[in-house]
């Protein structure tokens, strides 16, 4: 069995932490908006709601997706957008799950 271990514990470079911290310290755009990019279950994008940012979160995964829309469905601030984001456009591609990341 395994046991849920947080977030910060498993993090060698906490991006979150980083992209929050330039955000408060540097005027890198005017916009208040943060891009969650596979969103999985909101991590980020709750901490990015807490520090005030509207965010628009990408998550393809309907079942993570599912979950995600649960715990946003009364927050205006989220949009959620079903669309896997990647270097370059394209039509089909491969999309991997794993029963880990549910």
């Amino acid at each position: 069995m395994s046991k849920s271990v947080p977030r910060e514990l498993r993090a060698q470079f906490d991006t979150l932490n980083f992209v929050l911290q330039i955000n408060q310290q540097v005027a890198i755009c005017s916009s208040d908006l943060a891009i969650d990019v596979g969103a999985h279950h909101g991590s980020s994008t709750r901490a990015f709601r807490d520090a005030g940012l509207r965010v628009l979160a990408f998550e393809p995964d309907h079942k993570n997706r599912q979950k995600l829309a649960e715990k946003f469905v009364q927050d205006r601030g989220v949009l959620i957008d079903k669309r896997a984001l990647g270097l370059y456009p394209d039509e089909e591609c491969d999309f991997y799950t794993s029963e880990l990341s549910h």
